[in-house]
């Protein structure tokens, strides 16, 4: 090892020139330290699952939003209390022009009398139970009378409109009746179900297709509804006219 300042030479190793006494620098470079690891970053916590009754937008999608009695559909007031509401129908019913036009037409004019059918006063009364918001004052129907009052309304149109049918096959079958008719006859169920469904959406305040079963297919029924429609409309009249005539 050659000395900086006078230029005498050294063993290496020694720390001081033995000539001229002067501090001796190692001219290797030190080594090469290694960078320590980093460290891994924590995952990150899952964010907490939103409440029910709220409505978020995360990652551009829409999360399904979950109506329960207690809440308020129009304002999101948590503060609705149950209250049992009454429902008193009366309904008077004369003498009815259309059925006894269509008993004119498959049994005579003995068939007048069917138009006499139903007549009287009729009372109907029923409970339901409905949450009014303290807040905002509105009320809607609870989700179980509303399941409830779709299937009372469904069974009791279903017959209406299959009686119908039936009367509008015998007019048919028996040249008093246009195909027309038939034809228009034909999406009753249809038609029917909406204007149900449009009632219920109504006074549940949201949609009556969120509080159904998960198995309930609403257009597996409405679809059955018009294909039994559809048959009392093509076979009904005849074969009510061939036992009319075995009588």
């Amino acid at each position: 090892m050659v000395c900086r300042h006078c230029g005498a030479g050294n063993p290496d190793g020694a720390k001081f020139c033995h000539k001229c006494g002067s501090p001796l620098m190692d001219t290797k470079e030190p080594p090469k330290t290694e960078e320590p690891p980093k460290a891994e970053e924590p995952p990150k916590a899952e964010e907490p699952p939103k409440a029910e009754g709220t409505l978020s937008h995360q990652g551009g999608l829409e999360s399904v939003t979950v109506h329960t009695d207690p809440v308020c559909p129009f304002c999101g007031s948590e503060n609705c209390q149950p209250v049992m509401r009454n429902i008193t129908k009366i309904k008077n019913s004369g003498y009815s022009a259309t059925s006894g036009c269509c008993g004119l037409c498959l049994m005579g004019p003995f068939g007048l009398l069917c138009g006499l059918c139903g007549t009287g006063s009729k009372v109907d009364i029923k409970n339901e139970t409905v949450w009014v918001c303290q807040k905002c004052g509105k009320q809607h129907i609870s989700q179980v009378d509303a399941l409830e009052k779709a299937k009372v309304s469904a069974l009791s149109g279903m017959m209406s409109i299959l009686l119908v049918a039936l009367l509008l096959s015998a007019g048919f079958h028996s040249g008093s009746v246009s195909w027309l008719f038939l034809l228009a006859w034909a999406f009753s169920p249809l038609v029917g179900w909406a204007l149900v469904e449009s009632d219920l959406d109504e006074e549940l305040g949201y949609s009556f297709g969120e509080i159904l079963p998960p198995d309930t297919s609403i257009v597996k029924y409405v679809v059955i509804a018009e294909v039994v429609t559809v048959a009392v409309l093509l076979f009904g009249g005849s074969i009510l006219l061939n036992f009319l005539a075995e009588l």
